[in-house]
C-alpha cells in the first residue's frame, strides 16, 4: 500500500439506531482488521453513538455543534479497559486524526 493510510471495506452499514456496521480496516502494512459495531444513538446533525463490538471494546460518541456558520466535531472514544486503551493509543490516535483530516478534506472540497 505504501501510503501510510488505512482503507476500509464496508460489508454491512445499517445507519439507524440498532443498526449494524461491519467492515474491514486494511492497514498500510497489509494487515486486515475486522470490525463490528452497532449504532446506539443517531440524532441528525447533533450526535452519533457507536458501540464497537469487536476487540478492543469501546463506545464512540461524536457530537456536532454549530458555531457561526461552522460546525465543530467532538470525538470521545471510551474504552472498556484502560490498559487496552493505553496499548492501542499509538494506533488509535493517528488513525482517528486521519479520519478527521479526510472528513475535513471532503467537506472543504479537497482531495480525500
Amino acid at each position: 500500500m505504501g501510503t501510510g493510510r488505512f482503507t476500509n471495506t464496508f460489508e454491512v452499514f445499517e445507519f439507524r439506531p440498532g443498526g449494524r456496521w461491519k467492515f474491514v480496516m486494511h492497514g498500510p502494512d497489509g494487515v486486515n482488521y475486522p470490525n463490528q459495531s452497532v449504532f446506539l444513538e443517531l440524532e441528525p446533525a447533533a450526535r452519533l453513538v457507536i458501540q464497537h463490538l469487536s476487540q478492543p471494546h469501546f463506545v464512540l460518541t461524536v457530537t456536532l455543534t454549530a458555531h457561526d456558520g461552522a460546525t465543530s466535531v467532538d470525538w470521545a472514544q471510551v474504552f472498556e479497559d484502560a490498559a487496552v486503551a493505553a496499548r492501542v493509543r499509538h494506533i488509535v490516535e493517528p488513525s482517528n486524526e486521519q479520519n478527521l483530516d479526510r472528513l475535513e478534506s471532503v467537506l472543504t472540497g479537497g482531495d480525500s
